[in-house]
């Protein structure tokens, strides 16, 4: 009963829409992947990720950049900080107003299991 349940929970098309966004900005991230996203009011923020080498899986290039999107005007913008630490694999969450980033790898030979706070108009802590 269950499993007949879900397969027609799972086969209603109104919950498999497919949209397109087309965002004409030239802030936008690079192809990135192990990043996080996460979205706070009508703003969708990236942070970190990396871009693996061409044809393989080792992790290269590791990102310490937050990109904010902005849904209502669709542009992109890159949020520049000093102290973003370098990120990838890792885990990001909104809770009261603050972006937490939880654990990852540091792209330096280490994986953290650290909690870095970002304030998202001041940087992070």
């Amino acid at each position: 009963m269950v499993n007949k349940h879900f397969y027609r929970i799972c086969n209603n098309p109104s919950l498999w829409t497919r949209s397109l966004f087309v965002v004409n900005s030239t802030d936008s991230p690079s192809p990135r992947v192990c990043h996080s996203a996460v979205v706070y009011k009508d703003k969708m923020y990236i942070f970190g990720g990396h871009n693996p080498e061409s044809g393989s899986n080792y992790i290269a290039d590791v990102k310490n950049e937050l990109f904010e999107y902005n849904f209502e005007t669709n542009n992109w913008r890159k949020i520049d900080g000093p102290n973003f630490p370098l990120r990838t694999e890792h885990t990001s969450i909104i809770y009261e107003e603050k972006m937490y980033v939880f654990g990852g790898y540091s792209g330096l030979g280490e994986y953290r299991i650290d909690v870095v706070v970002c304030h998202l108009e001041r940087g992070f802590q």
